[in-house]
């Protein structure tokens, strides 16, 4: 079998992902794929869940969050070295870049539409060694407006 890392914030949203997960271990186990959990702990660096990358052989990045969520993840990934597929579940508040890629909300079809997808690429952006998905540069770009950020 495939092994996906799945990485979810418990905290994004409403905790939507916290009702699901069996859901997603389902779908992808029906579709041949083994599912390896990390939960995103505010505590511990994300970088961490890329651990185990020297030594398995993941398919692709599995994310459930977010915008923050994805923004963490993609980041973490470029600091690891790592460069797979990712696979997005909207779970989040605003969920911008989900929607940019046309992932639905309900977390069974947007499964469902990950396994049965071709693998697309994203143009990133980055400042000062920080990367960004183009829909979040409107957040970026807020954040400098209001909170003299970045």
């Amino acid at each position: 079998m495939k092994k996906v890392k799945f990485i979810y914030n418990p905290y994004s949203g409403e905790n939507v992902i916290l009702d699901h997960l069996d859901i997603v271990i389902k779908i992808h186990q029906e579709a041949g794929y083994t599912i390896v959990p990390y939960r995103i702990d505010k505590e511990i660096d994300v970088i961490n869940a890329f651990n185990d990358f020297r030594d398995t052989n993941y398919f692709y990045v599995l994310i459930a969050g977010g915008d923050g969520t994805i923004d963490n993840v993609v980041n973490a990934m470029a600091k690891a070295g790592v460069s797979v597929p990712i696979g997005i579940l909207p779970v989040g508040t605003a969920n911008d870049f989900g929607k940019f890629l046309g992932m639905p909300s309900d977390i069974s079809k947007a499964c469902r539409q990950i396994l049965n997808s071709e693998v697309t690429s994203v143009d990133l952006g980055s400042i000062n060694d920080k990367y960004f998905a183009p829909p979040c540069w409107s957040a970026c770009t807020r954040a400098v407006c209001f909170h003299g950020l970045l």
